[in-house]
């Protein structure tokens, strides 16, 4: 299955490439690698297939999520991640690898109240947090945002939040 357009498959990858570090220090992909993929992402460049198929898992969950369209789009990846499913599967990898904090692995939706430079400090649960700017996306004091493995993946608005916060609760 296919991304429905270049900005679906970015999304993604910044999910994917959040989580580099521990795909480096797993031996399973080089840091040169890595930061060639997060400077593409970063700079909104087209992300080769081969780059997406060290995260097999979390892109065959978005094919599930999207399984009943052509193609996998923006609200399908944010589904997955915001789910249940995703926070399962973070649980699972955990008890195989051990070597991450599950609970930064999870997205969350959190509620900026400050950025200087590539850090973003954010409400979750009321209790204040840094966050890496890593993707440079655009956002603001009072924006809401998306955040997985320390990083800043996605700037959502006051609707989309409260629709994606929702996930967790059904």
């Amino acid at each position: 299955m296919d991304f429905k357009d270049k900005k679906s498959k970015t999304l993604f990858s910044r999910f994917a490439y959040s989580c580099a570090s521990k795909k480096i220090s797993r031996g399973e992909i080089t840091e040169d690698y890595a930061r060639s993929m997060i400077g593409s992402v970063r700079r909104r460049k087209d992300i080769p297939e081969e780059a997406l198929s060290y995260f097999t898992v979390a892109l065959k969950m978005c094919q599930i999520e999207a399984s009943n369209q052509d193609v996998i789009d923006r609200d399908s990846i944010l589904r997955y991640f915001l789910s249940n499913a995703h926070d399962k599967v973070v649980e699972s990898s955990h008890k195989i690898h051990g070597d991450f904090d599950k609970e930064e692995c999870k997205a969350r939706i959190v509620k900026v109240s400050g950025v200087k430079g590539e850090i973003v400090n954010a409400l979750f649960d009321k209790k204040p947090k840094d966050y890496r700017n890593i993707f440079s996306i655009k956002v603001k004091e009072g924006d809401f945002a998306v955040t997985h493995a320390g990083s800043i993946v996605e700037r959502l608005t006051r609707k989309e939040a409260e629709k994606y916060s929702r996930l967790r609760s059904d």
